[in-house]
């Protein structure tokens, strides 16, 4: 017999009185948000490299979304936090959506292997990641929600 390849919602339906959201590796406990300022990118927690934070008028489930806007200097543009976490399985999560680029990256260094993944947004799919991570990125119809994780 051969195998079949099946979207999720082809095997699952699933309704509800009103609309929500969640995205949760299962298994994994309770979640804890160990970065400061995770909704507001513009907070000097985060260092910007190459690159400016551009306020939003425009909403994501009732939070205010920001723009990362690329300076003219050549080289990666992002913003990042450091943080010394706790040993356990950590997971990063971020919304994000194609505009003047296309791509995104997540990076998480932890040990000697830093955990990366790629994520194509405009075709709402997965690049690279590397070995000892894992990835996945759903559509959410105007915008994307992808997800690295790192073991």
């Amino acid at each position: 017999m051969a195998m079949l390849s099946k979207n999720f919602t082809d095997l699952v339906t699933f309704s509800r009185a009103s609309g929500g959201t969640s995205f949760r590796p299962v298994g994994r406990g309770t979640l804890v948000n160990q970065l400061l300022w995770s909704n507001d990118f513009s907070n000097a927690a985060w260092v910007k490299t190459k690159a400016t934070i551009q306020p939003s008028a425009q909403t994501f489930n009732g939070l205010a979304v920001s723009k990362l806007v690329e300076t003219a200097e050549a080289g990666q543009k992002f913003v990042r936090q450091l943080a010394t976490l706790p040993q356990s399985t950590h997971t990063t999560a971020f919304i994000a959506k194609a505009s003047e680029r296309s791509w995104a990256m997540a990076y998480m260094e932890y040990g000697a292997s830093p955990g990366i993944a790629y994520f194509d947004l405009a075709n709402v799919a997965t690049g690279n990641v590397a070995a000892g991570a894992t990835a996945g990125i759903v559509s959410l119809g105007d915008g994307v929600i992808p997800a690295a994780s790192y073991d």
